[in-house]
């Protein structure tokens, strides 16, 4: 049996990692996103696009660590939460002590990707040609995650979580199914298969690609996630985990030594 592996590959010894688990008696993955995405000035906010780091919230005090998805492991950001559908939630933190010993057992983390908020110029290329997800394909929604009937209308143009699924242009090929046969007008339907995830969903019009600059996608929010638990993935050789015990004593999240 092949080793089940996340678009980052396989999680490193002496590592520690936030986890979350998914599971049918639970809520899914679509409830965790935002919607619409949130714009983030990473800059402004003194973020890191290197590790997860703790801000402060709106002046309210609340600890939030945000971590910033790159486009190398994920290029499509409907890679990140489909993988997180199949196989639950894992990231890895890499913390000072005096961080570890902030987080508590509701801890927050922000998923940020660079080009997850697109400008009204871009969505109306996007909300224009719009192709809905199929039952067929296990979604149990067509539009918007979230069913938000303003999310819609060709009037609105707001940063839908549901396009997210109709971006997913990287690594991905064509289906070659008669959609006019079964009533369905969009030739945009694609299979995409990343580390052990497979899915199916849409790729952008060809009036995006040929006419959206970069400038019109802009870092943004698309989930949060309460960290449920952490794991110290076991390095038996040179023992790591050894370390990161030590730093781990005083987090108040439940934690564990794991040998994957």
């Amino acid at each position: 049996m092949s080793a089940i592996t996340r678009g980052c590959g396989t999680r490193v010894k002496g590592g520690v990692y936030a986890a979350v688990d998914f599971s049918i008696f639970g809520a899914p993955v679509e409830s965790f996103l935002f919607d619409p995405v949130l714009p983030i000035d990473f800059d402004e906010m003194g973020l890191s696009k290197r590790v997860p780091i703790l801000r402060e919230v709106g002046g309210s005090g609340e600890l939030m660590l945000f971590d910033w998805v790159g486009e190398t492991h994920y290029p499509n950001i409907a890679d990140f939460i489909m993988e997180v559908k199949r196989m639950g939630f894992s990231r890895r933190l890499e913390l000072p002590v005096s961080q570890y010993k902030k987080l508590h057992d509701k801890q927050k983390i922000v998923m940020v990707f660079p080009n997850a908020w697109m400008t009204k110029k871009a969505l109306e290329h996007y909300y224009y040609e719009r192709a809905p997800m199929l039952a067929e394909d296990g979604y149990k929604w067509d539009i918007c995650p979230h069913d938000d009937h303003e999310h819609r209308l060709q009037n609105k143009l707001v940063n839908c979580a549901g396009l997210h699924w109709n971006r997913v242009d990287y690594g991905s090929q064509k289906i070659d199914d008669n959609f006019e046969a079964r009533g369905l007008s969009s030739p945009r339907y694609v299979a995409r298969t990343i580390g052990s995830t497979k899915y199916r969903a849409a790729c952008s019009p060809n009036s995006a690609l040929d006419e959206i600059t970069v400038d019109q996608f802009k870092p943004g929010a698309v989930a949060m996630f309460e960290i449920k638990k952490l794991a110290i993935i076991a390095d038996h050789e040179s023992k790591q985990h050894d370390e990161k015990i030590k730093k781990l004593k005083g987090c108040q999240i439940p934690w564990s030594v794991v040998n994957e």
